[in-house]
């Protein structure tokens, strides 16, 4: 099963299809807590505390990290082939 998260109001998350298709359920981190155990939040984006980086994680079954992705540039999105080729 893939997971995506997103630190939108759990109401917003909800009602959010996955727009890459990648993710089979979307949940939110509104506290920013699994970004924050990832170290993907940004100190300060243009005056915003608290935004996550754009970033991709695969976890095994086991726990395991396979494929980890961060950008410090808000532009670029993670790298889906390569997430793919991770969840294959």
């Amino acid at each position: 099963m893939a997971l995506a998260t997103g630190t939108q109001a759990p109401d917003f998350t909800l009602k959010t299809k996955n727009a890459d298709g990648l993710a089979d359920v979307t949940l939110s981190d509104f506290n920013k807590d699994v970004s924050e155990s990832y170290d993907v939040l940004y100190a300060d984006l243009l005056g915003f505390k608290g935004v996550s980086k754009r970033s991709a994680f695969v976890i095994d079954e086991s726990g395991i990290v396979t494929y980890s992705e961060s950008s410090d540039d808000p532009h670029d999105l993670p790298n889906f082939d390569a997430i793919k080729a991770a969840l294959a």
